[in-house]
């Protein structure tokens, strides 16, 4: 994932349109 692409997960997530596997990416990202 690109930062762009994070960043645009985590505004779905916080309004509500993501699940929490987004959390996985961004564990995966982050290593």
């Amino acid at each position: 994932m690109t930062c762009e692409e994070i960043s645009a997960a985590l505004n779905d997530y916080v309004d509500g349109r993501r699940d929490t596997a987004i959390c996985e990416e961004l564990e995966k990202h982050h290593g």
